[in-house]
């Protein structure tokens, strides 16, 4: 009965509107960002969580006692190192992969003392030349979802960690997720099955990898509690959880004795049609990838405002459709005036609830106006600061919290 709990926590997911999220993070220690954290401290379950570096600037500056409750408990949470902002990876040259990349670590090792050196690449998606930089920083380990790849390619996907080349004769080792557990995870989360479903499935002697989006619970009605309920039920039951770093030596081990012949050796190419599935989104990208030209050479604003129009959930709330989840009925006993209806359409009577993909492509539209303004002059960095802190707009108090 073992779980290793891979979390990637992303603010600016499509579904959840920045001024959501900047509410979750209001109050101090009695946040709803901090039930979310004392839910695990409560049930002692630890877990693996991957912040964005946007995320933690937001924390950092908006929530500081969050950090504190997660470096106060070493033993239960585990950062793992990310990029500054959830891009699509594959989409950038080499200058703005590192920008990333290095300003994600930078922005880890000066807020978190508990972290290790398993990469998690945003959306578990990576291309073989970046493997060989994330190796120039240290970073020993990834992940692979194996069922979003077609069935040729999971064929050969080995079943157990093992050893992916990137460019270069670099080596890093590749940590499969177990198929489609985040969706159990889910269907127990929103309440459509009970906690015992979640038992079940993981109430044997194997370890199992999930990979899993944090912000999940914050998403619509009683899901922080909710979740609390699943996290109180693998206490009692005793399902035992991992931190990365108790077990990167088997999954060593394991790579070493995988026979690679029949096997994949190098990463896969992932499926961007989530993402660019009209194409309506397609300009975002010519003009960020003629900024990115030349991103070493601008400054640190420029870098930061940048990496913020680079968030692959610009696209995402554009190209994707609103998904529909179905609920347990307790979700409609929360007021409406709640934060957590924001964003959201209840069918009572189906328990069902909507939730809508946020304004993110309009944040973006702004973002990258500001960059060209910069770039030609138009506006000066001293502006766009005197700017950003007269609006009280969501968006930009995300922009003073992770840029000034």
């Amino acid at each position: 009965m073992a779980l290793l709990d891979i979390v990637n926590f992303n603010s600016d997911a499509s579904c959840m509107s920045s001024k959501k999220w900047l509410k979750s993070l209001e109050g101090g220690n009695k946040s709803i960002f901090c039930k979310f954290l004392s839910s695990y401290i409560n049930h002692q379950r630890k877990v693996n969580i991957g912040f964005t570096g946007v995320t933690i600037k937001d924390l950092a500056f908006y929530n500081p006692e969050a950090l504190e409750m997660i470096n106060e408990y070493p033993d239960l949470f585990e950062i793992l190192p990310r990029c500054f902002s959830h891009d699509l990876s594959p989409l950038c040259n080499t200058k703005g992969f590192r920008l990333n990349l290095e300003t994600g670590l930078k922005t880890v090792k000066e807020y978190f003392n508990n972290y290790n050196n398993a990469f998690l690449q945003n959306e578990v998606m990576i291309l073989n030349h970046q493997i060989e930089i994330i190796c120039e920083y240290g970073i020993e380990a990834i992940f692979i979802r194996p069922e979003r790849f077609n069935e040729s390619v999971q064929a050969i996907i080995p079943p157990h960690s093992y050893y992916c080349r990137g460019t270069g004769r670099s080596k890093i080792l590749n940590i499969p997720m177990y198929p489609k557990l985040d969706l159990h995870y889910l269907s127990v989360l929103h309440g459509e099955t009970p906690p015992s479903h979640w038992i079940e499935l993981n109430n044997n002697s194997d370890l199992k990898v999930l990979w899993r989006d944090g912000e999940s619970a914050f998403l619509f009605p009683a899901g922080i509690e909710i979740e609390e309920r699943v996290l109180k039920e693998e206490n009692k039951h005793n399902i035992k959880r991992y931190l990365l770093s108790e077990k990167l030596k088997s999954f060593h081990q394991n790579a070493q004795t995988t026979n690679m012949e029949y096997h994949l050796k190098h990463f896969p190419h992932h499926p961007l049609d989530h993402w660019l599935k009209d194409f309506k989104m397609l300009w975002v990208l010519e003009r960020l990838n003629d900024i990115e030209k030349n991103i070493d050479k601008e400054s640190s604003i420029i870098q930061k405002m940048w990496l913020l129009a680079i968030n692959s959930d610009i696209m995402a709330s554009s190209e994707k459709p609103a998904p529909t989840i179905k609920v347990h009925p307790e979700v409609f006993n929360v007021p409406r005036d709640h934060i957590s209806w924001d964003g959201v359409i209840g069918d009572e009577k189906a328990s069902t609830l909507s939730l809508l993909r946020s304004e993110r492509y309009f944040e973006g539209e702004e973002y990258i106006e500001l960059l060209e303004k910069l770039l030609s002059n138009r506006i000066s960095e001293k502006q766009l600061i005197e700017f950003v802190k007269d609006s009280d707009e969501p968006h930009f108090r995300k922009v003073y919290s992770r840029v000034l």
